[in-house]
């Protein structure tokens, strides 16, 4: 996010990286997930895995946030649609990344990318 101007900047940086990591055999999927599916499914580790992921919410939510709004949108509704798009983000990201480790198809990866940017361009 640090080296990203804009949210259509940050989605490509942050794809680029993700598909280098398929081409050097390196992605294993959501490190949520792949925790998730190796551990107990007790309320601890679920706790733990809901305050991780609220935690990337808000990290997302804030660098759309910084980015700035326009006065024709109240701040209230600006922050969260920022917060929606955030949650759409990493739902997008989740899903995409289980169909590849699932089918090794790296098409996926291309069609996270446009989903992305549909999402922070939109409205």
């Amino acid at each position: 996010m640090s080296k990203s101007s804009s949210k259509e900047q940050f989605i490509r940086i942050w794809i680029s990286f993700l598909k280098r990591q398929v081409r050097s055999n390196s992605f294993y999927g959501c490190p949520i997930a792949r925790f998730m599916t190796s551990t107990d499914k007790s309320g601890t580790s679920q706790e733990i895995a809901k305050y991780v992921l609220e935690s990337w919410y808000e990290v997302f939510s804030d660098f759309f946030y910084s980015l700035g709004r326009s006065d024709e949108i109240p701040q209230t509704f600006f922050r969260a649609l920022c917060d929606k798009k955030a949650r759409q983000c990493i739902k997008v990201f989740q899903g995409n990344s289980q169909l590849y480790v699932i089918t090794g198809d790296r098409r996926y990866f291309d069609e996270m990318e446009m989903e992305l940017l549909e999402i922070v361009n939109g409205e």
